[in-house]
């Protein structure tokens, strides 16, 4: 048997009783009026009940029963119901990683433009950002091996912020995390200014505590494997001791580092655009490079970290993640059923107006279209021109 849950519970168990409470006392009235009114005006008013009341008591109470499972039916419709069935085993992944991803001013250099021509709105535009590579890398390298695993983005500029939760939704091009990424992960969507790394571990890991306590809560206790991987310039703009501390911390946990460095190692201008017409305004004050001496640092600070740098014009990345699984897992086969819910009740209005509803019965359709055509025979000109030479 399926289980059947409800997104909005208080319509279906507060709504439903109520409206069927009404509609039961409205019938119960209507049906004793109705009978009322029979013995009284009977048998003289039987024309006029026979034509605007249903004709006897049995259909009455078919009329009223089509109304009262028609409402049900869609109050329940409106609850949203939801229809757990038979469960579909599938592989639980067993790798989280969060993506911690500079986003200044910096990551708006243009130098990877030159090497993709193709589809390049003109020089007003924005285009071949070294943002637009770090969501290349990710969509096209990382996410095709992460399928089944949680992924989630970490943003970062003064401060680290967490853009997006780890979740498993990264599949599907209009999946959550990929909206995130593409739609939401631009220059500027951190706090505060500068490149603070430190930040964004601190807001990493938090990120993998929240998981670690809602895996526990859920009773997985699955042995997980947790990356890092970090795309900047490595133009640091925090504390260092605090930058150590929080390496240190990622060694303690045993948490996997990525880094990517991004950038051209020469001095680049990077173009500013206007943020109502999207068109470029001049350039940022300062000037920025690729600076490996930081990320190589960070890199030594933590055991197996992996460093990869990916100039413009780097067209993928070439990394693997574990494909480590925590075994089969039964993920409930949700149904949604409130169409369903829907295309019933609108097939019970449909049977009711077409054979047992309020509309008059055949016999008085085809009376009325005899009137009517009576009435032509008054004004058909035919008739008065004839009567008209009978007369001279």
């Amino acid at each position: 048997m399926p289980h059947v849950h409800f997104v909005h519970p208080l319509i279906f168990w507060l709504g439903l009783p109520c409206i069927l409470s009404f509609l039961l006392l409205a019938a119960y009235y209507n049906t004793r009026l109705i009978e009322g009114l029979r013995k009284f005006y009977a048998p003289a008013g039987m024309i006029l009940l026979d034509i605007f009341s249903p004709r006897s008591l049995k259909q009455l109470v078919s009329i009223w029963a089509h109304w009262i499972l028609a409402a049900c039916f869609l109050v329940t419709a409106t609850a949203m119901p939801n229809g757990s069935f038979a469960p579909d085993l599938v592989r639980k992944g067993s790798v989280y990683v969060e993506f911690v991803v500079q986003v200044n001013n910096a990551m708006g250099d243009e130098s990877d433009r030159k090497y993709h021509p193709e589809g390049d709105p003109g020089a007003m535009y924005q285009w071949g950002t070294r943002l637009d590579q770090v969501k290349r890398y990710i969509d096209n390298d990382f996410l095709p091996q992460l399928k089944g695993n949680k992924t989630g983005i970490t943003t970062v500029e003064g401060a680290g912020y967490n853009m997006w939760d780890l979740t498993d939704d990264n599949e599907s091009p209009i999946s959550a995390f990929r909206v995130m990424l593409d739609s939401f992960t631009k220059v500027g969507s951190a706090p505060g200014k500068g490149a603070n790394y430190a930040s964004g571990f601190q807001s990493a890991l938090d990120e993998f505590d929240l998981i670690r306590d809602m895996d526990k809560k859920a009773g997985d206790t699955v042995e997980k494997e947790y990356f890092i991987v970090l795309f900047a310039d490595g133009n640091y703009s925090g504390d260092k001791e605090v930058l150590n501390k929080e390496l240190a911390e990622l060694a303690k946990r045993h948490v996997h580092l990525l880094i990517v460095g991004m950038g051209e190692p020469n001095i680049v201008d990077v173009p500013k655009y206007d943020v109502t017409t999207h068109q470029r305004a001049g350039v940022y004050e300062g000037q920025t490079q690729y600076n490996p001496a930081v990320l190589q640092e960070m890199q030594k600070a933590v055991p197996g970290a992996d460093f990869i740098y990916a100039p413009p014009g780097t067209e993928h990345i070439n990394y693997n993640f574990p494909a480590k699984s925590g075994g089969l897992y039964a993920v409930p086969h949700d149904a949604n059923l409130y169409p369903w819910f829907v295309i019933a009740a609108l097939l019970l209005i449909s049977n009711l107006a077409l054979s047992g509803g309020r509309l008059p019965r055949w016999r008085h359709i085809v009376l009325a279209l005899q009137q009517l055509r009576s009435l032509r025979r008054i004004f058909n000109p035919g008739r008065f021109s004839g009567q008209k030479q009978k007369r001279l």
